[in-house]
């Protein structure tokens, strides 16, 4: 894994079920500051469903944005800043089309 990678923040959130996902807020050398996140899946799969890496996605965001900036505010009067950047409406922070195993690679030589 990249040597310049640096985990700005993480924490972990409630999810869907009542499960635990983590979340990260990287700086990476080749995409700027980009927000990592497990995501449920795995139902039908003899494994099962449960927050993982591979499910997950990855969005650029701004140099300046923290979990504290994201969570400040409004996009608009009917979704947080937050929501909007999860839900890839927000423009200005756009969800990049990774691999489940890239996220799963990043997060991993990250330790998370």
């Amino acid at each position: 894994m990249c040597n310049n990678l640096k985990i700005v923040e993480s924490t972990r959130e409630d999810g869907q079920y009542g499960m635990m996902c983590t979340v990260a807020i990287v700086d990476h050398p080749k995409h700027g500051r980009i927000l990592i996140t497990e995501g449920y899946g795995g139902e039908g799969q003899l494994r099962g469903g449960q927050y993982r890496w591979e499910h997950g996605m990855v969005i650029k965001l701004l140099p300046t944005d923290t979990f504290d900036s994201l969570s400040a505010g409004p996009w608009n009067d009917t979704v947080t800043l937050l929501e909007a950047v999860y839900g890839g409406y927000d423009d200005a922070r756009p969800v990049l089309r990774w691999d489940g195993s890239a996220i799963a690679s990043l997060a991993g030589g990250l330790g998370l």
